[in-house]
């Protein structure tokens, strides 16, 4: 999805997807009456049929993939927004080295 309404990238059927919302995302808020242990798992799935290259792709993943993974390795309630920003922003040190092309959302001070 978009991550926001201009965005050149994505679609926007299920709405738009900026980093926070990743971020925000409770999976055992999705079911109602669905106990956190019968979830096994997370996925974040990325639909590539309006991206043509590599830089596509990669601006559509990062940074909202590490923040899909944090949800996955974060127990309920135990997330922190600004401690994330703050350790995503020096993660795209490692990315810019790499040459992977990265969303630079205004929610992180990069």
């Amino acid at each position: 999805m978009k991550y926001t309404e201009g965005f050149p990238l994505g679609l926007q059927w299920a709405g738009f997807v900026e980093l926070r919302d990743a971020y925000d995302w409770e999976p055992e808020d999705l079911v109602d009456g669905l106990p956190a242990t019968a979830i096994e798992g997370v996925e974040a799935a990325v639909w590539t049929e309006t991206l043509t290259t590599t830089d596509d792709l990669f601006t559509m993943l990062l940074p909202r993939l590490s923040a899909v993974a944090e949800v996955a390795w974060s127990a309920p309630g135990r997330k922190d927004w600004d401690d994330y920003r703050r350790r995503v922003a020096q993660e795209a040190a490692a990315w810019r080295r790499d040459g992977l092309a990265f969303h630079l959302t205004p929610q992180v001070a990069w």
